[in-house]
C-alpha cells in the first residue's frame, strides 16, 4: 500500500486489523505466538490489528497462516 494511504485505505487496514485480531482471539493464540509463526515483530503485529499500519498482501498472509486461515477470510 502506499506510503500516503487514502481514507479508503485506512478503512480497510483497520478492517484487516480487526478480523486478524478476531481470528487470534477466537484461536486463543497469544500475539508473541503469531508473531513468531509470522516472521513479524510484536509491535507490527500491533499496528496492523489496530489499523495503524498499512501491511503488504505478503505480511498478512503470513499472519493468515499462522493463525490458520486463508488470506481470503481476512482480506474478503
Amino acid at each position: 500500500m502506499s506510503e500516503n494511504p487514502t481514507k479508503k485505505d485506512k478503512s480497510a487496514a483497520v478492517e484487516i486489523g480487526r478480523r486478524l485480531k478476531v481470528l487470534r482471539v477466537e484461536r486463543g493464540m497469544m500475539a508473541k505466538d503469531v508473531c513468531e509463526k509470522a516472521g513479524i515483530t510484536n509491535s507490527t503485529l500491533t499496528a496492523i490489528e489496530n489499523g495503524a499500519y498499512n501491511s503488504g498482501i505478503c505480511q498478512i498472509t503470513n499472519i493468515a497462516k499462522a493463525l490458520g486461515a486463508h488470506v481470503e477470510i481476512v482480506a474478503d
